[in-house]
Formats: structure tokens, sequence, C-alpha cells
């Protein structure tokens, strides 16, 4: 620099000079630029280069210009975009400048992000002078010629609607998200003008094309786009969500390219069939103005897809939002349908004059939905006026949100009321200020496609359905703003009207209460005559029709109701659960000559409907059965011993755990915290070790999902609506509800493992495997055409069982663990001075140390014991008629073992109901194992992870209490209360680990 400076002859100038320099001329440049002219609209004032950006928040923009209109008035100005911008608000205004002095507004303002993303004038939206009016001109006769505003297309959306309603139907009445299939629908419209064809809505790449549309649509309303267009020769070379506009709307061109070249390879000029065979065929061709620009088809299609898909999907999406806010008005739209159309044949646009109140509804739909609350920016094409001077060029953003909801124009603007386009005598009415798709000469090119659509469907969606929340979710009309304003996203019911179907097949003859009384009464009989109890079969009470004794059994506490039943009827008993017959067994002596003298005549698992619906066959480990259960079994044990199952490798891979994890705990530094979620994520890593190859870090956003969608499923599963799901599947399938939510849950860990699976399958090295699913890969590949076992959904539901099996129940333990330390702080010295004599503080706990350590192993099986965390085993199911204790229990019988009354057997234990380790040690304070002792259950079905789960509990365990004392957060007391699902768990508690 400073022979520069020689050179220059600059050398009395040193750097701060030259900066000082550079800064005051930017400022002073960044002034006289920014001047406002004379008479130019009030404003506040803008930083040096950023100008008002710091104020905005991108996501309610709309409403901070109403709070700026109400100091500044009506027109006011802002440095945005680069730029001084002025914003027009109420409709007399934004009337006056885009109707009455449209000619002096047409054209599109220079934005950077628009600039770089279209590179140039190309397209319909944002090009200006002559190539946006020809363009303009060309699509709406070519989209006319085509089908626009004529009959041909209202069949079209017809047909539309149809595949829709029948989408929607599938769902039977539960909970989903409707926005994907009404973008799928409303974006097959405009395809079928643009493209020619329309798209199923499972096309794979399709749903990507629109997940990616609107990404780009939520982007470009965000803040980083405000930064972009504020200092677009800063932001172009920074990192950030902006630069992923460009990816994505790549991805859309190359979507639309490949489109255009399908078309050039089959085009026939004497028979064109959409858009982009008119646009080959133009008579402009040889324009210079307009060929300039070669992606100026490509351009002009997406403008097309893109306006003619989002702009209408999201106002339906508003639509059905509002119908489940407001009810009333939902029955009243309904009562015109049945009264106008009814329930046989589809709406049509000559509907739509006899319907007053429903094309009110629509209307208010679109001034409350308020899709575009800021319009589309203009530009003045010559100095104007519109309350203050406007030089050419300056750039207006006439808001429609002020329009939509002017007090001077709408009676209650910020209600939602159709009675604004009802006059007195219910008739409809047109009203000025109604302006959702702009107006003047850059009016929405497809208004009169969109009203079509808009009246079609919705009215196509009410007359079959009634739309209601999903159960215990509250959907809220609240917004999220990017290029469109947006319903956050929820999920609706979509429950058929069974009136309508009567009279649809014909039997509107037929009253509800002779269908009632008829159903009842046979559905009656046949409950009674499959649920009479076979001869010498084990007592119970008496169940109700069709829902056995499900109403006896509180989920919460089902295993303590089992142990009142069993003093009431014996330790053998039978209740009506599950849509069956089931024995309950109970104590020690009974549940072994169940499960180990009679075990082959209880290895299978019954058929629960919940599970079945969960997996759909005899699929996995923990619920198959036969010989696909033995062969799944013997493979994963093989497969598991293979990578370090019961050897030191793994217990090498559980030390380093352990150093993690306490490493973790240390770093609470002795303050509360809830151990739950570390120690969850610790004991799965070791599973994941042999399942997946490899551990996840703490941190990990993506996994700790993963493990929380677990923890929910595994209580779901043991609660009163999985027990309804299994009492009256065909009832549970149709109506909403918790219960739904587990499939939903389900979903995401498939998901899940078919990524982790995928990504083994592409590194796949056959020499060499990593871990379970490259052996199950290398056995799928050997026995392709042999053995059906071994297939992708069963490595999907096998990985699945490992890893849930191998986390949940080892974690739960452990959780017991560390809270009955805190409650019997005696018991805890005792261990930690036996850790002390044993192993020291410098070295971790080894399973050699075990043997050595008698009352430390006496305490983990304590805990085991009273942690108790599968009270009722995992129910079985007779292969063959067999007897259990003097009862008879023919083949298909379902049994569950109560591992709770074998645990707490007052015949096997001193103290059952008491923590208490002198169970597990004789009286020279030496370790016993106690036959009763079953927390993996037993026989041919006992736990495959066992061996795993008694090395990770020590060994946890005893790290746990080598480094820290554990004690209640200071002012709470942990309760030693129970919540049961799935499994058997603490309640949610905070510990203080205190380093020794």
């Amino acid at each position: 620099m400073e022979r520069i400076y020689d050179v220059l002859g600059l050398d009395w100038l040193d750097s701060r000079s030259v900066l000082i320099f550079l800064a005051v001329f930017l400022l002073i440049a960044d002034v006289l630029k920014n001047r406002a002219p004379k008479n130019f609209p009030p404003g506040p004032w803008g930083l040096p280069f950023i100008g008002d950006a710091l104020r905005i928040r991108a996501s309610r923009i709309h409403l901070q210009f109403e709070e700026f209109a109400e100091k500044y008035g009506n027109i006011f100005s802002l440095r945005l975009f680069g730029a001084r911008i002025v914003v027009i608000n109420g409709y007399k205004l934004v009337k006056e400048a885009l109707v009455q002095q449209g000619e002096d507004f047409t054209e599109r303002p220079s934005i950077p992000l628009f600039d770089d993303m279209v590179g140039g004038n190309p397209g319909i939206v944002m090009s200006n002078g002559y190539p946006w009016k020809q363009q303009r001109r060309f699509a709406l006769h070519t989209l006319r010629n085509f089908g626009l505003g004529k009959k041909t297309l209202e069949l079209f959306i017809q047909e539309e609607c149809r595949y829709l309603t029948e989408a929607f139907a599938d769902h039977h009445g539960k909970p989903f998200d409707a926005q994907i299939l009404v973008n799928n629908a409303v974006s097959n419209i405009i395809c079928c003008l643009v493209f020619g064809n329309r798209f199923e809505y499972s096309d794979k790449q399709y749903q990507y094309i629109f997940k990616t549309f609107n990404e780009i649509v939520y982007l470009e309303g965000s803040l980083w786009a405000q930064l972009y267009n504020t200092m677009p020769w800063l932001m172009r070379w920074l990192p950030g969500p902006h630069k992923k506009i460009f990816t994505l709307l790549q991805d859309v061109i190359d979507f639309v390219e490949i489109k255009i070249k399908e078309h050039r390879e089959t085009l026939d000029t004497s028979s064109p069939r959409d858009y982009i065979d008119a646009f080959s065929l133009s008579p402009w061709e040889g324009d210079k103005l307009l060929i300039s620009v070669p992606s100026n088809l490509c351009f002009c299609t997406i403008d097309l897809f893109g306006a003619g898909t989002e702009t209408t999907t999201t106002t339906l999406h508003w639509g059905l939002l509002y119908m489940i806010h407001y009810p009333d008005i939902h029955r009243l739209f309904q009562a015109e349908i049945d009264a106008v159309i009814g329930p046989s044949r589809q709406p049509s646009m000559a509907d739509r004059e006899k319907m007053p109140y429903t094309n009110a509804v629509v209307h208010e739909i679109q001034r409350m939905g308020n899709i575009l609350p800021l319009n589309v920016a203009r530009r003045a094409n010559r100095d104007t006026t519109v309350g203050n001077n406007s030089p050419k060029g300056t750039m207006i953003m006439p808001i429609l949100h002020s329009v939509l909801n002017d007090e001077s124009e709408w009676k209650t603007p910020n209600s939602f009321n159709p009675q604004h386009f009802l006059d007195q005598d219910g008739n409809f009415r047109r009203r000025e200020a109604f302006i959702p798709f702009s107006a003047g000469k850059r009016v929405c090119l497809g208004e009169q496609l969109a009203r079509m659509e808009l009246f079609l469907f919705f009215t196509a969606f009410l007359q079959r359905f009634t739309f209601t929340a999903a159960d215990g979710e509250k959907s809220s009309l609240e917004f999220k703003l990017g290029a469109t304003r947006c319903p956050k996203p929820y999920r609706l019911c979509a429950v058929p009207q069974m009136e309508r179907i009567y009279d649809v097949l014909g039997l509107d003859w037929l009253d509800s209460r002779s269908v009632l009384i008829f159903l009842a009464v046979f559905l009656l009989i046949a409950d009674v005559l499959k649920n009479r109890a076979p001869k010498n079969f084990p007592p119970g009470p008496w169940g109700l029709p069709f829902i056995g004794d499900a109403y006896r059994i509180r989920a919460s506490r089902i295993h303590l109701q089992f142990e009142e039943f069993a003093e009431k009827y014996g330790n053998i008993f039978s209740l009506r659960l599950f849509g069956a017959r089931i024995v309950v067994v109970n104590g020690y002596k009974l549940v072994k000559e169940a499960l180990v003298q009679q075990g082959e005549d209880f290895t299978d698992r019954p058929s629960i409907p919940l599970f079945d619906d969960m997996i759909g066959g005899n699929a996995g480990i923990l619920m198959s059965n036969g010989y696909p259960w033995k062969q799944q079994r013997r493979f994963a044990l093989h497969t598991l011993r293979n990578f370090g199952l019961g050897k030191k490798t793994l217990e090498l891979f559980i030390q380093d755990e352990c150093r993690y994890l306490t490493e973790t705990f240390a770093d609470h530094h002795g303050k509360p915290f809830n151990a739950q979620i570390l120690v969850n994520n610790a004991v799965s890593n070791i599973i994941c070790c042999l399942v997946f190859g490899n551990r996840f870090e703490y941190s990990d956003k993506q996994y700790q999902y993963i493990l929380k969608t677990l923890s929910e499923i595994m209580y779901l599963e043991g609660s009163p609506w999985a027990q309804l799901y299994n009492t009256m599947p065909w009832l549970m399938r149709l109506l909403p509800g918790p219960h739904q939510k587990i499939f939903t849950l389900l979903q995401n860990i498939i998901d899940f493992a078919e990524i982790k699976i995928k990504e083994h399958r592409e590194t796949l090295d056959t020499s060499s495997p990593r871990d379970y699913i490259d052996a199950f890969l290398i056995e799928m590949g050997q026995n392709k055409d042999k053995d059906a076992l071994f297939s992708s959904r069963n490595l999907c539901y096998c990985t699945m069982d490992l890893f849930a099996a191998g986390t949940e129940t080892t974690t739960t333990t452990l959780h017991w663990g560390l809270l009955y330390m805190i409650h019997y702080p005696d018991i805890q010295e005792k261990v930690q001075a036996e850790i002390d004599t044993v192993i020291g503080s410098s070295r971790q706990p080894s399973m050699a140390d075990r043997e050595k350590m008698p009352y430390t192993n006496a305490v983990v099986h304590e805990i085991q014991r009273m942690g108790n965390i599968l009270p009722l085993n995992v129910i079985r199911r007779a292969t063959r008629d067999t007897t259990v204790g003097n009862y008879t229990m023919p083949k298909g019988t379902m049994i569950m073992v109560s591992l709770y009354s074998v645990l707490n057997d007052e015949s096997e234990w001193e103290t059952p109901v008491s923590f208490n380790p002198q169970h597990f040690l004789d009286q020279d304070g030496n370790f016993r194992r106690r036959e009763a002792f079953m927390p993996f259950s037993a026989g041919k079905r006992v736990c495959l992870g066992e061996q795993l789960a008694r090395m990770e509990l020590f060994l946890f365990f005893t790290a746990f209490l080598q480094r820290f004392t554990f004690t209640a957060a200071d002012g709470e007391k942990p309760s030693l209360e129970f919540k049961l699902g799935a499994t058997r768990c603490p309640k949610p508690f905070r510990l203080c680990a205190v380093p020794r």
C-alpha cells in the first residue's frame, strides 16, 4: 500500500485518514442520493446506508405500515429496498393511484433480489413496458383459447374437485393437513393450461416442486430478503438463508425447462396443446424485444404456474380455517348448498347466482384472508401526484390490507362477517373496496380463473364434508408472512355427511331410527356370541356389550387394578379387553408355570388392533410370531454378538459413553437439571453403535426429536385412547383423537430408520459389515429369491424394535435409580463407600468389579425390582389348547403375566413394597440370586437384550455414584409416584449432581 501511495504522490496519507475520508464521502453520497424531493410524502428519518430497514419486522410489516399511517398520514415514505418508497393506504387513495392515475403506475420497480433472481426483463409479473404488454396480452389470449372462462375449464375444475374430495374422504375423518392436497389440486388447473396435463397427488417430484415453491414464497418476505434489497452489494457476498432462494429457484427452473424440452420434442405445429406449445408457435417470435432473453418462456411459465397455484391455495386454506372457527357460518353455508344443489350433483358456476350467502362467504374469506397485504410494488412512469409529489421512478406500495380493512368502507373490518357482501334482503352485493386481485392496468391476470376455482372448490368441500379441528388441537387464526400471508399450519377433520350419502345411494326412505335399532340388535347378538366364555375358563367380572371391561380400567394404574381383581377372583382371572377375552396370571409360581414350565405353549404374540395397524403384519422381532420370529431373533442375537454384545469391546464403548455422560452432568456444576434426556441419549447411543454403527451427540437436535417422539409413543401406547382403540378398532380408526397421533409419530421414527438404512445401502461393503443394518442387508442379498423374511420392510421394523427396546427400558430403570438414591441417601452413601473401596476415584468401573461389589449389585437389582418398568410384561397367546392353574386356555387365548405381581409377591420377598437391597444379600453380605427376580420376563420370549441391559445398568449406575452425590433440587421433593404408558416411568423430576 505504501508503494502505491509513493507512486501516486500520496505518501502523506495514512490509513486512518483514508478511512475517515471514505466514511465521510459515503455518508455525504448517501445523504445526497436519498434526499427527499420537494413536497414528498413525510416519513421517519432513516439511518445512513440501511434506511428504515431496522424499523421493519418482516413478519408483520403490513401492520407496521398501518401504525406509520396513523402517525404520518395515509401517504408516507420510507427508505427501503435501497431507495425511497411511497406507501399508500386507504381505499380512496389506492383507487386514485391504481385506477384514476393507473397509466402513471404500470411499471414494476427494480428490486435487487428479484433482479438477481430473474436477471433482466423476462416473465409477466415483474417485467415492464412493451415486453410486459405483449406477454400479458399473449397469455390472456392463449389461456382463453385453452378454456379460461369457458365451460371446458369448468368441467376440468369439477373433475379435480372430485379427485380432491375423494382424497379428503380417504382420511376417514381423521386429522390431516389439507394444505398439501389443496395445493396439488389447485395447481393441476393451471398445469392443465400451461403444461397440458395434471399431476397425481402421490407424485413425489411434483410434491417437491410445491414444497420448494412455498419455501421461496416464504423466504421472499423474510428479513433476509429485506436486507438483500437494502444492501445487495453486501448481501451478495454474505452467506445466509437469502442464498437458499436462488438454489430453490434453480430447482423450479430445472423442472420447467424439462417440461419445455419435452414439449419441443413432441410439438405438433398444427395442434398446440397448451401455453408452452402456443408460445413456441407465437406469431411475434421474431420480435427482438421479446426474444432477447432466452429464458423468457421459462419465466413466463413459472409466473403463471406460481401465481395460479399459491394465491388460490392460500385463500382456500384460510377458508377451511374460518369454517372451523365459525361453525354457525359453516352450517348456513351447507344449508344453502342443500337447498340449491343437493348432495348428488357437483356444484357449477351456474349455481353461483342462486347462492348469495355462499358467494358472500367466499368473498369474505378473500377479504379476511388478505393474502397479498402489500400488493406487488409499482413504479411511477412519469412525474405525478397522489396526495404529494411522486417523481418519475418513485416506487409505490398500495397497501391492499388497508383497503380490505378500511373502517370507512367496511362495517366490521376486523371481524369475519359475510354480511359485508349481502344487502338487507339477503342478496349478494358487490363492494368497490373489494380488490384482493389489485386494480388498474396491473390487475391480476388470473382473476377470472381464481374466482371460478374458489367457488367450485369451496362449495365442493362443504357439500361433502363438515370440517372440525383435530381433537385436542385448537387451530390458530394467526398468520405467517412471506410473499403471501398464510395461516399457520393446522390439521382438520373432514367428516362425511351421512344423510347426503343416503340420498346418493337411494336409501332416503330409511329413517335413522330404524337403522340404529337394527344395527344395535344385530351387533348385540354378534357380541354375545363372539365373547362367550369357554368351559372351565378363569372367572372374572361381567363385561358390557361391545366395550367389555374397558370402562372398569384406569390406564394410569391398570397393574394395581389387576392386583385388586386377583384378591377378588383369584390369581388367575379373565377380562374382556383388546376386543377379546384375556387371562391375567398373577404370582411367581403361576407366572413361572405359564412362561417356563409351559413356555412352548405361550411363545406367540396375539393380534392387537393398535399394533397390527402400526406394523401391518408379522414384521419385526417384538410382535412377530412363529418361524419369522425365531429366524429374526436368532439372526439378531448372532449379529449383535458378532458386533460386541457380551464382549470386552462393547464394555469399552459403554465406559466411553459413561465418561461423556458424567462430563455432561458435571457441566451443570451441581445446579438442578432433568437428567432423563441426557441418560436417554447416552443409553440409546449403545444400541445405536450396534444397529446404526455410530453414536449421536447430546446436542443433535434431530436425534433429540426422535428420542422425544419415541418416549411419546411409549406413553400413548398405554393411554386410555389406546385401550379404546384395541376395544373398538372399527370405530376408533374413524374417530379423531390422541390415538391418531401414534401413527404420525411412528412415521417419523420409520422415516428416521429408512434414512439410516438408505445411507447404509449407499456405502455398503459386503466384505466388511459395520453393524446390524449392514449384516441384514448382506443377508437380504444372499436370500433375495429364497426368504421373504429378509426384506426392506422387515429390516425397518427390526431396526426400530432393537432401537426402542434398547433405549427406553434401560433409560427408565436408571432414571428410577437416581430417584431412589435421592430418597434413600443412606443407601447412596453405602454404594459410594463400596465404590471407593473397590474401584476408587481414578479409574472407571468395569464388569470385573461387579463380583467384588455385592451391595452395589444388590442396589441395582432392587432398583429393577421396585422400578418395575414393565409391570404387565408383553402380552402372549396360547399356541395350542393348554391349562394353567387347573384352568383351560383354548388355542388363541391372550394371557397377560403380571410381572408386578411377581416382583411384589409377598411369598417371595420379605418387604415387597419397600426399597430394600437386603432382598439380594445373604446373612454374610454376599450377593444372592432370587428366582422371583424376572424384570426381563422369562421363558422363550425372555428379553433379547438382557445381557446388554445388565452391563449398562451396572456400568452407568456405578459411574454416576463414583463421581457424584445426587440430591433433590433446593425446595423441591421429587415424588416416587409413577406415570404409566407402555412402561412405568417416574414422574419428571430435577436433581443436583454434586461432584464428590
